[in-house]
């Protein structure tokens, strides 16, 4: 997705007053999404998409950005 598609929708987003939800389990949004929604202000929810109690508030890749 190009830049400019990304700017757009981090736009909606905001004027929305929207959330975007980061998914641990399926890595989605993808790190480059995600530090380009961030540095725009888009409100982000980090969801671990737990399946298993035990999975429940892991964070592997969501720590301080979308850097994995």
């Amino acid at each position: 997705m190009s830049d400019e598609h990304l700017d757009a929708i981090a736009a909606a987003v905001l004027a929305a007053g929207a959330l975007v939800e980061a998914n641990e389990k399926w890595h989605c949004p993808g790190p480059r999404v995600l530090d380009r929604w961030r540095a725009a202000g888009v409100p982000l929810v980090a969801s671990t998409d737990a399946h298993d109690a035990a999975d429940v508030g892991v964070y592997r890749r969501l720590r301080g950005g979308g850097q994995a």
